[in-house]
């Protein structure tokens, strides 16, 4: 006998303020790492970006209380190869990107073969 309890817990998940789906993707390139996370139903306001040395913590709030409050935490060590001080933020149509550039030192080059 099989027990499907997950819908069920699944359908009670916005009713006690979670986010369903922890649902975020990293990208690099030569430049820069992009980490993108989904984060509907937030104002722009509500989300806070902190870096912490080497960490970010991305933490979000709706401000209510009860039936209707909503949270959102998540962290992320980052490699000191990434220049965190300097790292950007955008939140557009339910998505948070943050953009952390390499460090100049830690980008790769051709090297010239003599």
């Amino acid at each position: 006998m099989q027990h499907d309890l997950f819908p069920f817990l699944s359908s009670l998940l916005p009713a006690l303020g979670a986010i369903q789906a922890d649902s975020w993707a990293a990208e690099e390139d030569d430049n820069e790492l992009t980490i993108s996370l989904d984060m509907p139903g937030f104002e722009k306001g509500q989300i806070q970006v902190l870096r912490h040395g080497g960490k970010i913590d991305v933490t979000a709030s709706n401000g209510k209380e009860g039936k209707g409050a909503r949270s959102y935490a998540k962290s992320f060590v980052v490699s000191e190869s990434l220049d965190s001080e300097n790292a950007d933020a955008t939140y557009e149509k339910g998505v948070l990107e943050i953009r952390l550039k390499y460090k100049e030192e830690k980008k790769s080059r051709k090297i010239e073969i003599r």
